[in-house]
């Protein structure tokens, strides 16, 4: 029975989590751009570049330092400098081509692949989970 409770009290987190989460994606009138298959897609085919990235989360206004990230079970971002961050709540994500000598050409196309919207400013390359509607 113990197990029960905690399993309960785990998903009833979880409720209250998306719910301020979806709250705060309508107040900045933000549009989600991903899904679970793209991101996953996504950092599968980056995994063994090992490209340093920071990440933005929805509800957080500061964003989180560079450092290596890892997947470490599905549908998660760990930037290791921020803690696991599940897919649904990553506003974007920039990966430093320039760090390791690395073209950006290899980030664009493993976004384009996965089908997820990203952009160019000097050497970094950012990959949407949400925009706002007026650049969808």
């Amino acid at each position: 029975m113990h197990g029960s409770v905690s399993q309960k009290h785990t998903t009833l987190v979880t409720c209250v989590e998306r719910n301020k989460l979806y709250r705060v994606v309508q107040e900045r009138n933000l549009v989600s751009v991903a899904n679970n298959s793209r991101w996953t897609n996504l950092f599968s085919r980056l995994s063994s570049q090992r490209i340093p990235a920071r990440l933005k989360h929805v509800a957080w206004p500061e964003v989180s330092e560079w450092s290596v990230w890892i997947t470490p079970v599905p549908h998660y971002l760990e930037v290791v400098a921020a803690g696991p961050v599940h897919f649904r709540e990553i506003e974007w994500v920039d990966f430093d081509c320039g760090e390791r000598g690395l073209a950006c050409d290899v980030c664009i196309t493993a976004a384009g692949e996965a089908k997820l919207v990203s952009e160019i400013v000097a050497e970094v390359v950012r990959v949407f989970g949400y925009r706002l509607p007026s650049v969808v």
